[in-house]
């Protein structure tokens, strides 16, 4: 049984028990779903701190001291805008660590400056109100389920810096349509826009291939842009989105893939004219 079948499965008891929550993501290879594999909120983390973790003098950011900087752990409040600091005590931010703001329920904004360059698995899971993310132009690399189930996010800009993307890193973002993706990628990891409201997507050039589920369950996707630098893509990675054409170059390995999986297909006519 494929990722899609289970997911698909779960939420139909989650409808039929009338729940408004989704089960969190957990990626081994692929998308599961499980609320207790998500660990402790960052609520109880926060308050289970290691002496390793300290409280900013003017802040109410909590970090952990790591090479060339800090990690953030947390913040010691309640705040809607998150803005992350460049520098903490004077030392640069580099990274958000795991399930920082995991189940953050008020937060409705995040801002991400260019000297974080992790963010960290789960870091932002469930955070519902989040309606805006910025995210900066040092940012190298982001975890699984990083912002995930994030039901309020409508867009997103995923920049150039950016090397990996972890699996479902913004995975069940029902009202996400929008996303604009120049990562410097190879892979389209498990799960990574699955079950959202994108309407259209273009795989940056580069990408060589699109995983399982990639863009499965996306209802409202209809056109989908794939280079002719893609040579693997999962049978299931659109799977669940009935809608879609892809589009691409003519004689590319999308065509040949469209037409073996019954999808439809159109030809760029940019890409072909400059073949010529």
């Amino acid at each position: 049984m494929s990722w899609y079948h289970i997911l698909k499965e779960i939420k139909e008891v989650l409808l039929g028990m009338r729940l408004k929550k989704m089960l969190c993501f957990v990626a081994v290879g692929c998308l599961a779903f499980s609320l207790a594999a998500c660990g402790e909120t960052k609520k109880d983390q926060t308050k289970q701190k290691d002496q390793d973790v300290i409280v900013s003098k003017d802040e109410k950011f909590t970090f952990e001291k790591v090479d060339g900087g800090v990690t953030i752990t947390g913040y010691d409040g309640d705040v809607t805008l998150l803005q992350i600091p460049e520098e903490v005590d004077e030392q640069a931010v580099v990274a958000i660590s795991d399930k920082a703001f995991d189940s953050e329920a008020e937060i409705t904004e995040v801002i991400i400056p260019d000297s974080v360059k992790k963010i960290g698995n789960y870091a932002f899971n469930y955070c519902e109100k989040l309606k805006k993310l910025q995210l900066g132009n040092g940012v190298e690399e982001i975890g699984e389920g990083a912002f995930s189930v994030c039901s309020s996010l409508k867009e997103v800009s995923i920049p150039a810096s950016v090397k990996k993307l972890g699996n479902a890193g913004f995975g069940s973002n029902v009202d996400l349509k929008k996303v604009t993706m120049e990562a410097s990628v190879e892979t389209i990891p498990n799960a990574l826009f699955c079950d959202t409201n994108l309407q259209k997507f273009t795989v940056p050039d580069g990408v060589k291939t699109i995983s399982e589920s990639a863009f499965s369950i996306c209802p409202k996707l209809k056109e989908l842009f794939i280079p002719e630098s893609v040579t693997e893509i999962h049978e299931t990675a659109l799977e669940g989105s009935p809608n879609v054409i892809i589009i691409g170059k003519t004689g590319s390995y999308a065509e040949t893939f469209a037409k073996e999986n019954s999808i439809p297909f159109k030809a760029c006519p940019k890409c072909d004219k400059e073949e010529k």
